[in-house]
């Protein structure tokens, strides 16, 4: 399972060595200031995905990957997609993360006090 810290004034998504290599992609740093919401969605794993530009999808098992439907360009982690997190951003690589964490509200609370400042 990937996690998703605040260091230094980034977003960071670390991901395990399997979720890597299904994803191609090992690390994903975005700034706070792009961060435009953040949010818990338990239901995100059930939407379409899209077309998988290069990732994994196993349905019901594990998407891990870039995917692009609708004009949306979105990095996915999750398994079973229960304690998913949603990020959209601005200005980046990616137009959302959708990650599934331990522990989503403590993600979010990072991730807003990060934004407010010290």
């Amino acid at each position: 399972m990937a996690r998703i810290e605040v260091r230094e004034g980034e977003l960071v998504v670390e991901q395990g060595p399997i979720e890597s290599m299904f994803s191609l992609r090992g690390r994903i740093r975005v700034p706070l200031a792009d961060v435009v919401r953040i949010y818990a969605d338990a239901t995100v794993a059930e939407e379409p995905k899209g077309i998988k530009a290069p990732g994994t999808h196993l349905p019901r098992l594990f998407v891990a990957g870039t995917f692009h439907a609708d004009g949306v360009k979105t990095f996915w982690n999750i398994r079973r997609g229960e304690r998913c997190v949603v990020v959209h951003v601005q200005g980046q690589k990616f137009d959302r993360l959708v990650i599934e964490v331990d522990d989503p509200a403590a993600v979010i609370s990072a991730v807003d006090a990060g934004r407010q400042g010290p």
